[in-house]
């Protein structure tokens, strides 16, 4: 596997398709770091936050002292501090280094434009790239209203962007912002997150099957042509082979038409409702999602249509489900006061109705799936 590289910053070329450690996978990280770098990848990325670092420098160690003609130089190593809190930041970064046993990082971004003054945390990460411990420094998550504060104070402007990208949920905005400042775009999620189904829409579909390719490769490479870099995560060696094996060309009316899915106007897909008393059906207005099941649902190119029966068959079945909680809720409140809680693998209570949360409890991000994973991105 031959993956190209990009020029970041003055002097620093970075691969194209990184591999991503993070989410609930985090613990899988040697397995997901040794299959792809015996794949011939060299891009990996991880985060302060991802607690997974010194697994990363094991795993680099072990796979270089079986490589003659290898050395760290050959690799990219992408790490993230969690947000624009100034107090601790040069700590984090210098944890960083410690963790990953590294002299310097490739790449250095700052995880969230949260808690702090991210121009002055941007300062402080300016520092670290003089004294060329970062060889390029960058953000993730920032839309354009956060990076321009940053651009009135720096500098060395952000090398990259690292934010929410795929070919059904993107942020044009955003995206032309960063072309305008010439911030290279990197996408995580490039497979889709929060539900959203590359693998089940059917114009990706008739486009893999005439390319006799996945899915997945149809996403990545729309990315590539673009000319935007990504990083995606799976622990299957087979699905990192497969997905990063994109040596095929989408035409121009091929990029029309996937940039189409999203229409590159919004950063996610909207929908609208109508409704008339004189009409017997309600309509959803979803340009963007295509995508429908057979059955109850009438499937149009510019909307969903649920009929009146389907809607009033919905209504008996949601009453139907309240009623049988309700006799739940009646029977557990006979019985003996019970606790209920969830554990992780070590064992600790966790509680599972307040959202997702990072390894340290504070607030993570939300829910992404991942090549068929399900997995929490963290802050």
């Amino acid at each position: 596997m031959n993956i190209d590289r990009k020029q970041i910053a003055p002097g620093v070329e970075m691969p194209v398709i990184s591999i991503g450690t993070g989410g609930l996978e985090r613990k899988e990280a040697k397995q997901i770091v040794m299959n792809w770098l015996e794949l011939g990848g060299r891009g990996i990325d991880t985060a302060l936050n991802y607690q997974n670092q010194e697994e990363i420098k094991t795993t680099i160690e072990t796979f270089i002292s079986t490589k003659k003609n290898m050395t760290r130089n050959d690799l990219f190593v992408t790490t993230k501090i969690p947000n624009c809190n100034t107090n601790n930041l040069g700590e984090q970064v210098e944890m960083d280094l410690h963790r990953l046993g590294m002299e310097y990082v490739d790449l250095v971004l700052i995880h969230s434009p949260k808690h702090g003054n991210c121009s002055a945390a941007w300062i402080q990460l300016e520092a670290f790239y003089a004294s060329n411990q970062v060889r390029a420094i960058g953000v993730s998550n920032f839309q354009r209203n956060e990076l321009e504060p940053i651009l009135e104070i720096a500098t060395v402007k952000p090398h990259v962007n690292q934010i929410h990208l795929n070919i059904l949920q993107n942020n044009p905005d955003t995206i032309e912002f960063c072309k305008e400042h010439d911030i290279v775009i990197q996408s995580y999620s490039p497979l889709g997150r929060n539900g959203t189904s590359i693998p089940a829409n059917p114009t990706i579909q008739t486009m893999a099957t005439i390319k006799n390719v996945t899915t997945y490769q149809i996403a990545i490479k729309w990315i590539l042509q673009h000319g935007w870099i990504l990083t995606f995560q799976s622990t299957s060696k087979e699905h990192q082979a497969m997905d990063a094996d994109v040596g095929f060309t989408l035409t121009p009316t091929d990029m029309k038409e996937l940039d189409g899915l999203s229409d590159i106007s919004s950063s996610s897909t909207s929908s609208s409702s109508s409704s008339s008393s004189s009409s017997s059906t309600i309509q959803m207005s979803s340009k963007k999602e295509r995508v429908c099941n057979s059955g109850l649902w009438n499937c149009h190119r510019r909307g969903l249509t649920i009929s009146a029966t389907t809607a009033t068959t919905s209504l008996f079945l949601l009453l139907l489900l309240f009623v049988i909680m309700k006799r739940r809720k009646r029977n557990n409140n006979r019985k003996q006061y019970r606790q209920h809680s969830s554990t992780d693998d070590d064992g600790v209570v966790v509680d599972m109705d307040d959202g997702f949360y990072n390894v340290d409890g504070s607030e993570g991000i939300g829910y992404e799936e991942e090549d068929g994973f399900a997995v929490t991105e963290l802050l």
